[in-house]
């Protein structure tokens, strides 16, 4: 599954398969998955099924990966919340940046 992690967010089981996954892993493991998807975030944040990682990482995700992910987010907050997936995302982050 994370050696294909990027395709596998875009896929309805794959992306249920990264949630669940990520909900289980420690620490170690999170980060791990985070670097591994922290540049294609922003298309992420957009994408039918790629979404719903990118909340499950601001749900779960340490602090310094939820900066990193609203760093992301910077100047394409209007864009993002003109999007039907994106908006989702622009929602989760108000309620877990701090």
């Amino acid at each position: 599954m994370l050696a294909n992690l990027l395709e596998n967010c875009r896929d309805q089981n794959g992306s249920r398969l990264i949630q669940q996954h990520f909900e289980k892993a420690d620490e170690e493991e999170r980060e791990r998955i985070f670097q591994q998807i922290s540049s294609s975030a922003p298309d992420l944040m957009t994408d039918l099924f790629g979404n719903y990682v990118i909340q499950k990482i601001l749900e779960l995700g340490t602090d310094e990966q939820r900066q990193k992910i609203f760093e992301t987010m910077k100047g394409n907050v209007y864009k993002l919340s003109q999007n039907t997936y994106g908006c989702r995302v622009v929602q989760k982050i108000l309620e877990v940046i701090h």
